[in-house]
């Protein structure tokens, strides 16, 4: 790979480590400030809100993977992050994408928690709109 392209990936991978965080950040406010409703409806809600919270985390993560195997195989050398326009140092952009990745992590395993509550609940709404039926009939 020459070092043009080297170091036009250590620019854009800066660039979406960027907007994946923001974005992330934007969802996770919008989680612990949106009230749903205590039904059917709020709960299935919050549950596709959730999951899709969950699939773009583990996207970032799968992202993180790569950009983070590429730094420790040398494919990105110390060079063509001097070169790169707006880029941290080899060494603090790696400390970096560690430091998003077990961030990362932490935060699927508590929105997997979360998960599993809202589940169980919306399991038991369930049980209760075919009881309410069933009695109806």
């Amino acid at each position: 790979m020459s070092d043009e392209r080297i170091i036009q990936d250590i620019e854009e991978m800066s660039q979406r480590i960027g907007r994946d965080s923001n974005r992330l950040s934007k969802c996770l406010d919008v989680l612990s400030k949106e009230t749903y409703t205590d039904d059917y409806d709020g709960y299935h809600k919050r549950l596709l809100d959730i999951d899709a919270i969950i699939a773009d985390v583990s996207a970032t993560i799968s992202f993180l993977g790569v950009v983070i195997t590429k730094l420790y195989t040398g494919e990105y050398s110390q060079h063509a992050f001097e070169m790169a326009k707006n880029a941290p140092s080899k060494s603090e952009f790696s400390n970096q994408a560690y430091a998003l990745m077990n961030y990362l992590r932490t935060t699927t395993f508590l929105l997997t928690e979360r998960s599993k509550i809202a589940r169980t609940v919306f399991e038991y709404k369930v049980l209760d709109i075919q009881k309410s039926v069933e009695n109806e009939v």
